[in-house]
């Protein structure tokens, strides 16, 4: 996770940062009533990892978009499976 945040960092001038949670939440939610299509969602499964974390280690995730909702939720493990969005700022 700190690799993939200092990536994003690698960005900041153009105006990218790792996501808050509300800001992936509704990123997600508004492409969603935009185009119908769930991004983050569950064929495959998919999360982004968020600025916040839990206990101040595992960030929270937000994803595995589908018809009954999207996730809010913390992994308390590290795994190269989980990846983060860059969210560009204006």
């Amino acid at each position: 996770y700190n690799d993939q945040k200092e990536l994003v960092k690698k960005y900041a001038g153009q105006g990218y940062v790792v996501a808050d949670v509300i800001e992936a939440a509704v990123c997600i939610l508004v492409e969603f009533v935009a185009s119908g299509e769930y991004l983050f969602g569950r064929e495959p499964i998919t999360y982004t990892r968020c600025a916040q974390s839990v206990r101040g280690q595992y960030p929270v995730v937000v994803g595995g978009f589908g018809s009954d909702g999207l996730d809010v939720d913390n992994f308390d493990f590290d795994d190269d499976d989980y990846g983060v969005a860059a969210l560009r700022k204006f």
